[in-house]
C-alpha cells in the first residue's frame, strides 16, 4: 500500500471515530437532559404538595367522614337509629320510625326510610342538623305534610346511609 493511501485510511479512521463519540455524546446529552425535565417535574410536584400539604389534609378528613366506618352494618345502623332517635328528641319531634332496606346484600350505600311527627320549623332544623352532623347521611327524598289544625307536620324520608365495613386488623381505607 502505498503511503497516500494509508494517510486516507487513517483519516477515515480518526473522522469514523469522531462520528461514533459525537453520537454517543448527543445520546448522552439527549439523555441528561430528559433526566433534568424529570427532575424539574418532580421538584415542581413537591414545592405544589408542600404548598397545599394542609388542604390535602384537610379534604382527605372530609373525605373519610363521608363513610361511616363500622364494624356491621347491624351495629352501624344501631348507631345511626340511636343518634336520629336522641336528635328527634332534641327537637320535640314525636311517632319516629326508622327502617333500613331489606334487601341490600351487604351492597353499599343503603337506604333507610325514616317517617317522623313534629312541628314544621323543628323539623327542618332536626334535617339540617342531620345533614350537617353526619356527611354520611344523605337525603335523597322527602316529604312533608304540613297539618295546619294540629300545627304540625309529617315527614317522610329516604335517607342513604353511607358505610364501609372495618375490622381491627384492617388499615387504611377500603
Amino acid at each position: 500500500m502505498n503511503r497516500r493511501k494509508k494517510r486516507w485510511l487513517w483519516l477515515g479512521v480518526v473522522w469514523g471515530l469522531a462520528l461514533v463519540v459525537t453520537g454517543w455524546n448527543m445520546t448522552r446529552i439527549s439523555h441528561i437532559q430528559k433526566r433534568r425535565q424529570e427532575l424539574k417535574i418532580l421538584q415542581m410536584d413537591h414545592r405544589y404538595l408542600e404548598k397545599n400539604a394542609t388542604d390535602m389534609d384537610a379534604v382527605r378528613d372530609w373525605r373519610k367522614r363521608l363513610t361511616h366506618r363500622v364494624e356491621s352494618f347491624d351495629l352501624g345502623f344501631l348507631v345511626v337509629e340511636n343518634d336520629l332517635k336522641r336528635l328527634s328528641e332534641r327537637f320535640n319531634l314525636s311517632n319516629m320510625r326508622i327502617k333500613a332496606q331489606k334487601d341490600f346484600q351487604d351492597t353499599r350505600p343503603v337506604s333507610i326510610q325514616v317517617h317522623v311527627d313534629g312541628a314544621m320549623p323543628a323539623l327542618v332544623e332536626w334535617l339540617t342538623t342531620v345533614e350537617a352532623g353526619y356527611p354520611y347521611l344523605s337525603v335523597s327524598k322527602m316529604e312533608m305534610k304540613n297539618e295546619h289544625r294540629q300545627h304540625r307536620a309529617k315527614m317522610s324520608a329516604t335517607i342513604t346511609y353511607h358505610y364501609a365495613l372495618s375490622s381491627t386488623t384492617q388499615k387504611g381505607p377500603i
